[in-house]
């Protein structure tokens, strides 16, 4: 790619951009997203005061097309901490650039600093070319599926 990209942690002024990624990402992978609330909510888990949630933002002639957000959880398995990646997404002419393993190599830093033992991360059946990508940078799959209660 010739134009050089910069990954950054997301600020409180990029919050509108962070949804809009956000809502593109839900969209792509054909589930509901809601606006209400977004922004109080996403901000709260990233810049209160009880963080829970890493935003990086990917940034090419000072646009923004894409993000990663991860946060720490722990395993009952292992017993230690892995990086869950939430989310990584990226426009449309951004994808197959290098942009997306630079988004991972970042998450990958802050997993390595918060004492993490892996990034997990998930993506549906359906998504073909993260698939191949995420294969290409060599990583492992679980077979699963992720249920969810959303009446609580």
């Amino acid at each position: 790619m010739k134009n050089s990209v910069i990954i950054r942690s997301a600020k409180q002024k990029d919050m509108d951009m962070v949804i809009l990624l956000s809502q593109a990402h839900a969209n792509h992978e054909k589930t509901d997203y809601s606006l209400e609330g977004k922004k109080e909510k996403l901000s709260s888990l990233l810049f209160g005061s009880k963080k829970t949630l890493w935003c990086y933002l990917a940034e090419v002639d000072n646009e923004i097309v894409g993000y990663a957000t991860c946060n720490k959880e722990p395993s009952t398995w292992t017993g230690v901490y892995f990086m869950h990646m939430d989310c990584l997404y990226l426009t449309e002419t951004f994808r197959g650039k290098g942009v997306g393993k630079l988004l991972i190599e970042e998450i990958e830093k802050l997993a390595k600093k918060e004492g993490c033992m892996e990034v997990q991360w998930q993506t549906p059946v359906f998504n073909k070319p993260a698939i191949r990508f995420y294969n290409k940078l060599g990583a492992s799959s679980k077979k699963k599926l992720r249920f969810y209660y959303n009446n609580i």
